[in-house]
Order: C-alpha cells, then sequence, then structure tokens
C-alpha cells in the first residue's frame, strides 16, 4: 500500500508552501495525491497549479482531475465558503 497526502482547501496543507514543507518532512515513499481544482484555487491559476506537479511528478500516484469555474469561486469568496464548495 502507498500512502498520500491530498491537498486540500480549508485544511492544514492547501497552499505550495504548505505542500512543499510536508513533502521535506516525509520519508519519500509518501506520496502525493494531485488535485488540480484545489491546487488551481488555492495559488490562483494554472501556472502556479503546473509548478506543483512539475516539481512533484515523480512522487504523485494519484489525481483528481476538477474542473474550476470562476463563478463559482467568486460567489465563495464573498459568501466565505471557500473550502466547503470550491
Amino acid at each position: 500500500m502507498q500512502v498520500c497526502l491530498h491537498h486540500h482547501m480549508g485544511t492544514g496543507i492547501q497552499t505550495t508552501a504548505e505542500i512543499d514543507k510536508f513533502m521535506s518532512l516525509v520519508d519519500e515513499r509518501v506520496f502525493l495525491l494531485f488535485d488540480t481544482g484545489h491546487a488551481w484555487y488555492s495559488e490562483g491559476g494554472e501556472a502556479p497549479m503546473l509548478a506543483i506537479l512539475k516539481k512533484y511528478l515523480p512522487r504523485i500516484n494519484h489525481v483528481h482531475l476538477k474542473d474550476v469555474r470562476p463563478p463559482v469561486i467568486d460567489r465563495c469568496a464573498a459568501t466565505a465558503c471557500r473550502s466547503s464548495t470550491a
């Protein structure tokens, strides 16, 4: 069994800096579940999301593909629902 971290909005590990810190502290046999929607949302766009992907590609063992919809993000930002519906 392989262990992997699922970075997620509204948790202790959601940003690039938090992912970097976690991955630097754990054994190299711990992998990353790369979540496109949460990475895009936490970092604000495609380029930073892809930077996470490129940096950790050898340690990614699962991918969640999500379609991020800017109107939903805008609505969530206005109503503080960032972690529940984005």
